[in-house]
């Protein structure tokens, strides 16, 4: 039995409820399943429900730590635990695209010229059009609901923007935006704003202060790397954006492409755990190499990168 399997949630309430089981090696352990460590899909979800359960105990139980409270796991409506991230829908690859205001003019290049196959929606309140593309006034005004927004907004909008987009129904954000935790107590607390209003609209957060993503692959580039990555079949994770942009510059002189490239930035709510998952899913990447300064959830992004190394290559810098 599995936890990812319909079977396998059920034993895990059960087990959770009836015997006051309190950490996810405990559920593990009772239920004797024959993946000790659970597999890509069932260790978040084994959290998602010890923390659904015991709100306090659960949460502050070193041992339960596997998925952090703020990553909302990856629960669907009907119950069931989707492997990969719902930071697109379900996909592995966003639909429509909304830029959200004062975008560089590097990032606005990025975005329009990465030959991306879906909308993508300028919001700014005072231009007129970005990129020859004419620009929406506000979110409110989008004619359909973004799956990913890149937000490079002032850093006290970020809040009420990511509210309004969770409202919405968008179902991911990078932002690129500096100015949070790195920059003291009104930051931090400018941080803690973000994730309260990302969290009740299960929206997850790239970021913040970080280079943003491209997926070469698919057409995305929601960053501001100066030079168009390569195609390829290699992914980057790195805490450090000047890391990305000295990787890429390096990389596309040599020919070396990339499936995606990722700046995890002040990591507040996507982590490297929780990328690990989601590359380890895409069939489209052979190898993951991650460059890591700190690792804050540690038990959890070991057992997701236990879980990855079963399948492909993850190379640790």
């Amino acid at each position: 039995i599995c936890g990812c399997t319909a079977h396998g949630h059920q034993a895990v309430r059960d087990a959770i409820r009836e015997h006051k089981l309190l950490s996810v090696g405990q559920v593990f352990k009772f239920l004797e399943w024959r993946t000790p460590n659970g597999c890509a899909s069932c260790r978040p979800a084994v959290n998602y429900y010890l923390i659904s359960t015991w709100p306090h105990d659960a949460k502050d139980d070193p041992q339960s730590r596997l998925i952090n409270e703020r990553s909302h796991a990856n629960i669907q409506k009907d119950g069931t635990y989707s492997v990969i991230p719902r930071m697109w829908g379900g996909t592995t690859t966003p639909k429509e695209l909304a830029a959200i205001a004062s975008v560089g003019a590097v990032v606005a290049r990025n975005l329009f010229n990465a030959g991306f196959d879906g909308p993508i929606m300028p919001v700014h309140p005072k231009e007129r059009a970005i990129e020859g593309v004419l620009t929406y006034h506000s979110v409110e005004a989008l004619p359909v609901t973004p799956d990913l927004a890149v937000i490079c907004t002032p850093p006290d909008t970020v809040p009420a923007l990511l509210a309004q987009l969770g409202a919405r129904g968008t179902k991911a954000a990078v932002v690129i935006t500096a100015g949070f935790g790195e920059l003291g107590e009104h930051g931090l607390d400018l941080q803690r704003q973000l994730l309260e209003a990302a969290k009740p609209h299960t929206l997850r957060v790239l970021g913040p202060n970080c280079l943003g993503l491209s997926i070469p692959g698919r057409g995305v580039n929601a960053s501001f790397v100066h030079v168009t990555p390569l195609r390829g079949d290699v992914a980057l994770v790195a805490q450090s954006g000047a890391v990305v942009t000295a990787v890429v510059d390096w990389a596309t002189s040599r020919g070396i492409g990339f499936s995606h490239l990722i700046s995890l930035g002040n990591g507040v709510d996507v982590d490297f755990g929780d990328l690990i998952d989601y590359l380890a899913a895409d069939p489209g990447v052979r190898a993951i190499l991650l460059y890591i300064e700190a690792v804050r959830h540690t038990r959890k992004f070991m057992s997701a990168a236990r879980a990855a190394a079963r399948q492909k290559p993850v190379v640790v810098i």
